[in-house]
């Protein structure tokens, strides 16, 4: 797959290409990348550059998998920063269902009957 191709847009739009180009020149990249069974990494600079004068080898940096696993901050992003912040938010919450079910539990006399059965179906 071209999991970086996003970032390429990115990339693009921040050096001063147009959203709409930088769609339309990672599609064509990905495109010659298919046809020519490459990778993006393996792309010469100087063939780049025929797509978008934008590009400098710092777009290396931009496509490498860890980098762009890392650009995505945000509430469900792929980021380790954001990962942590879920895990943290679903552990607290976890921690309110295990309380809730521990009430439940108390107050329910038939309380493995009900487990069971839930879990047949």
């Amino acid at each position: 797959g071209f999991i970086e191709a996003t970032d390429i847009a990115d990339y693009l739009v921040k050096k001063g290409e147009s959203f709409r180009n930088s769609h339309n020149i990672v599609g064509e990249i990905v495109k010659y990348c298919i046809d020519n069974n490459m990778n993006l990494f393996e792309l010469d600079l100087n063939l780049l550059k025929k797509y978008s004068k934008y590009f400098d080898t710092d777009f290396y940096n931009i496509i490498d998998i860890d980098n762009c696993i890392n650009a995505k901050v945000s509430g469900c992003g792929t980021s380790i920063k954001s990962i942590k912040a879920n895990l943290k938010d679903y552990s607290r919450e976890i921690k309110g269902w295990e309380k809730d079910i521990k009430s439940f539990k108390n107050r329910t006399p038939v309380y493995e009957e009900i487990i069971k059965e839930t879990l047949k179906k």
